[in-house]
């Protein structure tokens, strides 16, 4: 969640719970590593957002590039809901006019 929040934390509640471990860090053939980290709804998730829910995070650290890939799953058959994501980053870049963000080509975004 994008700044204040009536029903929990700020930015919401994925930044502050403990992440699965799904596939530990590991070095693939081409040398990159990739690791997948999850969260699902719990009783602290639904005292907020009473939704079930999986999300997905997948890294991948190349030699000189990050990926990362977001999934969000809904399990109910009977209930939509809408969600946001936040992605900030603090990299330490030592020019930030030669760095590069690619996919979001017809994205709504918020750049402040």
């Amino acid at each position: 969640q994008f700044g204040a929040w009536t029903f929990g934390p700020g930015h919401g509640f994925a930044r502050i719970m403990r992440w699965n471990v799904e596939k530990p860090p590991e070095r693939m053939p081409s040398g990159d590593v990739e690791a997948i980290f999850s969260i699902m709804d719990n009783e602290f998730t639904r005292s907020m957002w009473n939704y079930p829910f999986r999300l997905t995070y997948r890294l991948i650290l190349r030699e000189k590039e990050l990926h990362f890939n977001i999934g969000v799953y809904n399990p109910s058959k009977e209930h939509t809901f809408s969600f946001n994501l936040l992605l900030h980053t603090y990299f330490k870049v030592p020019d930030v006019r030669r760095c590069q963000i690619t996919g979001l080509h017809g994205c709504t975004f918020i750049d402040k």
